[in-house]
C-alpha cells in the first residue's frame, strides 16, 4: 500500500479498529518503511501520554471539587452566623427605636382639688392645705392672709395662713404613649428628672423579641402610660418621645393647663 493511505489508517489501527486484513497490511507496511514505522511511534506516544494525562487529571478534578464544595459550605455557614447575630442584635440584644411615624398618643388631665403650699415661720416647716378646686381663693399680701370663699383660712393652731405660699392645681396629667409594633414585645426606656417644679422626661420603644436578658424591662403592650403630678409641670417641662428618625417634644406645661 502506498505511504499515504498507511498514514490514514493508522489511527484506527491505534485503537484496534481495523479487521484483520487491514490490520496485516498496516503491519507488513510500517515493518518496512522507517517514515510510516516513525509516524506510527509517534502517534503511539503520543496516545499514551493523553491516557496517562486523563489519569492523573481524574483525581485532581475529585479534590478541586471537594475543595469547591467546602469554601461553598464555609461561605454559607459564615453568611448564615452573619444573619443569625445580626438579627439577634436587632431583635434581641440591641433593637432599635420605632419611627415617629408608628407612634400615637393621647393626653388626658385631671384635677380633683388644688393644693395650697406655704412655709410656717412659727414651726419652721413647709405646709401644704387641700382647697376645693372650685373655691373662690384669694392672697391678701397686705394682711398677709389667705381667704377661700371669702373666709380666712387658718391653720390647725387657729392662726391666719400667711399669703406668701403658692396655689397649685392638684390631680394628676397622663399621657397614653401606642407604638405600632408587629413583634411580641416592646423594651421601653423611661428617664426622668424633676428640678423644682421643671418636668424633663424621655421615653423610647425598641421592638424586640421576649427571650432578653432583662425581661424587667420588657413590655407585652405596645405602649405605656406616662403621669405625673399637676403640681410638679412648672413652665419648660417636656417630655420626650425618642424615635429613629426625630424626637417628639411634648410641652407638658401647655399641656396641663388644659386640665379640668
Amino acid at each position: 500500500m502506498r505511504c499515504e493511505i498507511i498514514r490514514d489508517l493508522l489511527p484506527l489501527y491505534c485503537d484496534d479498529a481495523l479487521s484483520d486484513v487491514s490490520k496485516d497490511e498496516v503491519e507488513k507496511h510500517i515493518a518496512e518503511c522507517d517514515d510510516c514505522q516513525k509516524v506510527y511511534i509517534d502517534m503511539k506516544g503520543q496516545d499514551i501520554k493523553l491516557l496517562t494525562q486523563e489519569k492523573d487529571i481524574a483525581p485532581m478534578k475529585k479534590v478541586k471539587q471537594k475543595i469547591r464544595l467546602s469554601r461553598v459550605l464555609l461561605i454559607a455557614f459564615v453568611l448564615a452566623g452573619l444573619i443569625l447575630g445580626g438579627a439577634y442584635e436587632l431583635l434581641c440584644a440591641s433593637p432599635m427605636l420605632v419611627s415617629s411615624d408608628k407612634i400615637t398618643y393621647d393626653v388626658s388631665s385631671y384635677t380633683a382639688n388644688s393644693v395650697y403650699s406655704y412655709f410656717d415661720d412659727v414651726n419652721n416647716r413647709r405646709e401644704e392645705l387641700i382647697v376645693s378646686k372650685d373655691a373662690d381663693f384669694t392672697q391678701d399680701t397686705f394682711e398677709n392672709a389667705v381667704y377661700v370663699d371669702g373666709e380666712k383660712l387658718l391653720d390647725d393652731s387657729g392662726e391666719p395662713v400667711p399669703a406668701t405660699g403658692t396655689l397649685y392645681p392638684g390631680g394628676v396629667l397622663r399621657v397614653s404613649i401606642h407604638a405600632d409594633n408587629w413583634l411580641t414585645a416592646m423594651k421601653i426606656d423611661v428617664d426622668q428628672t424633676y428640678s423644682g417644679e421643671k418636668v424633663s422626661a424621655t421615653v423610647g420603644f425598641r421592638p424586640c423579641l421576649p427571650f432578653r436578658q432583662d425581661m424587667n424591662r420588657i413590655s407585652t403592650e405596645n405602649g405605656m402610660v406616662w403621669s405625673s403630678p399637676l403640681v410638679n409641670i412648672g413652665e419648660n417641662s417636656t417630655l420626650t418621645i425618642h424615635c429613629r428618625d426625630k424626637d417628639i417634644v411634648l410641652d407638658l406645661y401647655e399641656l396641663s393647663k388644659d386640665a379640668e
